[in-house]
């Protein structure tokens, strides 16, 4: 017969196995490996292809960074320039490769992202992927952070038609995620992340960073 001892730590270990990351080690809110309090460097050296500038009747908000997939090819030759060179087609190389990595959102593809900053660290990022994604993302967010708590309430398209939203959100001691069916726009889900003590108008926020949006 085993000795008590040898039998707990075997079963420790088979628990260990079996349970996912997120019930052993408290997991750290991050969007693509990047967490709140971030300096505008930092997030500028992970993701050169962002646009930073002074945030204009955002409260709260300093300097926002930007970047719409749609524009990829824009943002890419403003950071490599148009030169034929070696070194040009590296960075145009290189850029790309991280555009196509930071696009891949759990099973989704990010359209567009905003970084927000007040006194020169990250307190919010907001993103958004195809409404049809949601599910997927929810799963692949589900894997990384445990259970939701989940909610609804309803958006109103153009034609007047109230739909229901659903909403997941995993508050930790690092940050708050939230993600949304729909945002702006019928056909987009959104992301949220807040630095702690700051997730109360994400919503209000992303509206305004992507306020050239309609609903559909």
């Amino acid at each position: 017969m085993a000795p008590i001892g040898s039998v707990a730590q075997a079963l420790a270990l088979a628990l260990a196995v079996a349970l996912p990351a997120w019930s052993q080690v408290p997991p750290r809110a991050e969007f693509q490996g990047v967490g709140p309090r971030v300096t505008e460097a930092q997030w500028r050296d992970a993701f050169p292809f962002f646009t930073c500038a002074d945030s204009v009747g955002m409260a709260g908000v300093e300097r926002t960074c930007a970047f719409d997939l749609r524009q990829r090819a824009e943002a890419i030759r403003a950071r490599c320039g148009d030169d034929a060179g070696d070194a040009a087609q590296r960075c145009v190389a290189d850029t790309s490769r991280r555009v196509d990595a930071f696009a891949a959102f759990h099973g989704a593809e990010l359209r567009d992202a905003y970084a927000t900053f007040r006194d020169d660290h990250l307190v919010q990022v907001t993103a958004s992927y195809d409404t049809a994604a949601y599910s997927q993302v929810l799963a692949g967010l589900t894997r990384v952070y445990g259970p939701a708590a989940l909610s609804d309430d309803s958006v109103t398209n153009r034609r007047g038609t109230v739909l229901p939203n659903s909403i997941a959100r995993w508050t930790l001691e690092t940050g708050t995620l939230e993600i949304r069916r729909f945002s702006t726009t019928m056909d987009k889900a959104a992301f949220t992340l807040s630095a702690p003590q700051h997730g109360g108008g994400a919503r209000r926020r992303h509206r305004d960073a992507t306020a050239g949006d309609a609903g559909k």
